[in-house]
């Protein structure tokens, strides 16, 4: 397992696509909760937030329990799924993964993908070749400042 940063936002956005792609490869659940704890002021980024939590507010707000006499509400903005497969939804993967307070991947019940809170890190938990793979290719592209480092 890898712990991956960038020195630049737009680095790990390039880094993140070709990470969507390989979610999709493996067939991952990816969920994203809609909240972070900085603004987000990049155009593009503020935009895709905006539209997954307006896509939140129109759904219905969740299903209402009771514990007792307490009504229980799930919170719209957490866990959102998503689907890399749609390019609106692989877009917002890309530009807010490593911006929210989580972003997380699972497949079956392994998670395989998950961000290092507050630090815009992310970490990916597949064969190290290919996660250095993703990282020469975003390289590459032009992801300089991306560096790696085993967790400890």
């Amino acid at each position: 397992m890898l712990i991956i940063s960038a020195g630049r936002r737009s680095d790990m956005s390039a880094f993140l696509q070709l990470v969507a792609q390989k979610l999709q490869d493996m067939n991952a659940q990816i969920f994203i909760d809609l909240y972070s704890d900085e603004p987000i002021t990049d155009t593009e980024a503020a935009a895709a937030f905006a539209s997954l939590r307006a896509a939140a507010d129109a759904e219905e707000a969740g299903t209402e329990r009771r514990r007792g006499f307490f009504r229980l509400k799930r919170d719209k903005y957490m866990a959102r799924r998503l689907d890399v497969a749609e390019p609106t939804q692989r877009t917002a993967f890309t530009l807010l993964a490593h911006r929210v307070i989580n972003c997380d991947a699972y497949v079956d019940d392994r998670q395989v993908f998950g961000v290092v809170e507050e630090t815009g890190e992310v970490w990916l938990d597949v064969d190290t070749t290919q996660v250095m793979s993703l990282i020469e290719a975003a390289r590459a592209g032009g992801a300089i400042t991306l560096s790696s480092r085993p967790v400890e």
